[in-house]
């Protein structure tokens, strides 16, 4: 049997029954890597409660 997974562009709006989808638009927070990475910082607002707290962080590189 062979399973066949069709691809399709992704779009938030379709995708939100399922979660939030991530992005890095505009420019980034942070270039790094003698300027061979950008970071964008603080991406998604995770709740844990008072007490903690998580950061999500989206890299683009260049390939070395």
């Amino acid at each position: 049997m062979t399973a066949h997974i069709r691809i399709e562009p992704l779009d938030a709006a379709e995708f939100a029954p399922y979660g939030d989808v991530l992005e890095a638009t505009g420019a980034p927070d942070w270039i790094i890597n003698a300027g061979l990475c950008e970071r964008s910082h603080d991406r998604a607002r995770l709740d844990f409660g008072p007490d903690g707290r998580a950061g999500v962080r989206i890299f683009n590189e260049v390939p070395r």
